[in-house]
C-alpha cells in the first residue's frame, strides 16, 4: 500500500511538472501585476465608501498617472466633479445629469476638457452635473439616481461601457483587477479603502448586495510562482463570470433607472462608448430606452493617453462630445 501511494505521488508530481512546462511553452506564466502608479497632490482624492465602493473627496487635486499623465481635478462638496461655470443657466430649462465611470469622470484630462464639461459649454443654458466616479458600474449609478433630486423634465444620461457588465455582478475577473490593481497603484489608496463596501447584483431576482473591500478577492496560494495555479484560477474566474447573467443584470439596472426617471417625469437615455455583442443585445432588449453607440476606440494612439493610460485624451473627449451633443439636443427638444 505504501509503495502504491508513493507511485501515485511520483506520477502526480511528474504530471504537474509536465503540465507546468507545457504551459510555459505555450506562453503562460505565473501571475504578475501590471504596474500602474497613481499619485495625487494633496493625497486622498478618492476615498472608500460604505455603500458605493468609492467616492470623490472634496478639494482640488493634481493627479499623476504612471509618472507621465498629469491633470487637475476639482471635486465639489456634493461629491461631483466640476464641469465649469453655469454662466447663463436658465432655471426654467432642464438639468442634464451624467452618470458613469472614469471615462465620464474624465480620468486623465483637466476639468474643462472632459466631454461632460464640453457638453456644459455647448448647452450653457442648462445646468450639467457630472456624477461619475472612477471604478463605477451601472449598479452604483442606480444607487446614486435613487438618492438624487431629479426634477421634472431633467435629462439623465447613463454613459455605459462594455466593462460595466462585469462590475455590475462583481464577476471574479473584475474583482481581481479591482483589488489587486488598487493595492498596487497606491499604498495610501489601499488604506483609504478600509470600511468600503462594493455594491453588486447577483441576479435580477435579488436585491443589490454589498461586499466588503477586504473580501473582494484573494490570489490562490503560489499563484505568483506557478503558471499552473495562475492558469487554473484565471480559468475559474472566467467560468464563474457567467456572461449571460451579466447581460440580464445590466438590463434590469438600466430598466430600473428608466422607471425612476419616468416616475419623476424626467427623461433617460444611454450613451454606449464601446459597444460589442453584449451591449448590442442589451440595446435590442430595451427598445423603449433612447440609445446611442459611440464606437470609441480605446486602443487608439490618437484619442487616448496610450501607452501610459488608455483613457481618452483631450482629443478623445472632443470626439465623444461632437458625437453626443446632437443626440442630447434631440432629446432636449
Amino acid at each position: 500500500m505504501l509503495k502504491f501511494f508513493r507511485k501515485i505521488l511520483v506520477y502526480s508530481l511528474v504530471i504537474l511538472v509536465c503540465f507546468e512546462a507545457a504551459l510555459w511553452i505555450l506562453g503562460y506564466r505565473p501571475y504578475s501585476t501590471i504596474d500602474y502608479k497613481v499619485f495625487t497632490n494633496p493625497p486622498n482624492a478618492y476615498q472608500g465608501d460604505s455603500a458605493l465602493g468609492l467616492r470623490l473627496n472634496p478639494g482640488e487635486y493634481i493627479i499623476t498617472l504612471n509618472d507621465h499623465i498629469e491633470f487637475t481635478a476639482h471635486h465639489l462638496d456634493n461629491g461631483q466633479r466640476n464641469v465649469g461655470p453655469h454662466a447663463q443657466t436658465d432655471e426654467l430649462r432642464p438639468n442634464i445629469h451624467f452618470y458613469g465611470c472614469s471615462y465620464t469622470y474624465g480620468y486623465g484630462v483637466n476639468d474643462n476638457e472632459s466631454f461632460v464639461s464640453l457638453t456644459q459649454e455647448h448647452f450653457n443654458s442648462n445646468a450639467v452635473a457630472n456624477h461619475a466616479v472612477i471604478g463605477y458600474g451601472t449598479v452604483q449609478s442606480l444607487l446614486q439616481l435613487r438618492d438624487e433630486n431629479i426634477s421634472p423634465n431633467d435629462l439623465v444620461l447613463l454613459v455605459l461601457s462594455s466593462q460595466h457588465l462585469i462590475r455590475n455582478t462583481l464577476a471574479p475577473e473584475y474583482r481581481s483587477s479591482l483589488k489587486i490593481g488598487f493595492e498596487n497603484s497606491s499604498e495610501k489608496l489601499e488604506k483609504n479603502m478600509r470600511g468600503a463596501h462594493f455594491p453588486f447584483m447577483a441576479s435580477c431576482d435579488k436585491s443589490i448586495e454589498f461586499l466588503a473591500w477586504e473580501e473582494v478577492y484573494e490570489n490562490w496560494p503560489l499563484r505568483e510562482l506557478s503558471s499552473t495555479i495562475n492558469f487554473l484560477q484565471t480559468t475559474a474566474d472566467k467560468i464563474n463570470g457567467n456572461e449571460e447573467n451579466q447581460i440580464l443584470v445590466t438590463e434590469c439596472l438600466l430598466d430600473e433607472m428608466f422607471k425612476i426617471c419616468k416616475i419623476r417625469n424626467a427623461s433617460f437615455a444611454v450613451i454606449c462608448l464601446d459597444n460589442d455583442e453584449k451591449t448590442s443585445k442589451i440595446a435590442q432588449n430595451l427598445p423603449h430606452i433612447p440609445w446611442i453607440d459611440i464606437n470609441f476606440d480605446f486602443t487608439s494612439n490618437e484619442y487616448t493617453n496610450t501607452p501610459f493610460d488608455q483613457h481618452p485624451n483631450e482629443e478623445g473627449h472632443e470626439l465623444i462630445a461632437e458625437t453626443i451633443i446632437p443626440f442630447i439636443d434631440k432629446l432636449l427638444k
